[in-house]
């Protein structure tokens, strides 16, 4: 029989197809939510246990608007995080919540991995949604414990940028949480001579997820600086990924 025939094409037709089922099942076995999309971002799939949560048919899940499924307050930020990784072709996440069948929401980690196809082009993103509802209370259990520590706590996120500053700190510098979180926090309030320094050790210490400390002058709110001792530790996930840097300011 010659190779290419309409029988070959047939019969690989049929084993790819037997494939896709046996796959589309083992998928459904999985505990964990998952979610297909099209290299586009357009929904293609979802996993039961995803459409169990959401208490839809798959067909309902793929035409369902988005507003009936996230928080209002975290759209914009999902979108634009999973539009950035879609654009750029690179893995991406993000943190919502999501409305379960019951109507209560609960906080999901999204992550978004791309599949290519020789060439390099993206044809599929795979996402994985992991409850974090519970990690969720615990910082916010944190935060009200952080915030009567007599001792100036600074939380990052992975890449350093800051989440959450406790009141101590906030009171010393004279500072809103808005203008922790602002990019140019740290520009702020390190002494000039000791910006440069902070931010080098920081960058090579973060990239190695190991904890690390630094002695640095940080502005007061009335103008004067005065020594600090600063140190830094790593939270990981279950994976073993810094998910959280714990900063404690010591004058």
């Amino acid at each position: 029989m010659a190779s290419g025939s309409p029988i070959d094409k047939l019969v690989n037709t049929e084993d790819r197809e037997r494939a896709e089922r046996e796959l589309q099942q083992l998928v459904d076995a999985v505990p964990q939510h998952i979610v297909v999309l099209s290299g586009d971002g357009h929904r293609l799939y979802a996993n039961q246990a995803a459409r169990e949560y959401h208490g839809l048919t798959l067909d309902q899940f793929l035409v369902e608007a988005i507003t009936n499924c996230f928080h209002l307050d975290d759209i914009e930020n999902y979108r634009s995080m999973r539009d950035s990784g879609i654009a750029s072709g690179q893995p991406w996440e993000a943190e919502a919540r999501l409305r379960g069948k019951d109507g209560r929401y609960r906080w999901f980690l999204i992550r978004g991995k791309p599949f290519r196809k020789e060439g390099g082009r993206v044809t599929r993103w795979y996402l994985t949604r992991t409850d974090i509802e519970e990690r969720k209370l615990a910082e916010k259990e944190l935060r009200q414990l952080i915030d009567v520590v007599p001792q100036s706590l600074c939380v990052d996120d992975a890449d350093g940028t800051v989440l959450y500053a406790n009141n101590q700190l906030l009171n010393y510098l004279g500072f809103t949480l808005e203008e922790a979180q602002a990019v140019d926090f740290r520009t702020r309030i390190f002494h000039p001579d000791d910006l440069e320094r902070v931010l080098s050790t920081g960058r090579e210490a973060m990239s190695r997820g190991a904890p690390w400390e630094i002695e640095v002058r940080i502005k007061r709110k009335d103008g004067q600086y005065r020594w600090f001792l600063i140190r830094y530790n790593p939270l990981c996930d279950e994976q073993g990924k810094i998910v959280r840097w714990y900063a404690a300011g010591t004058d």
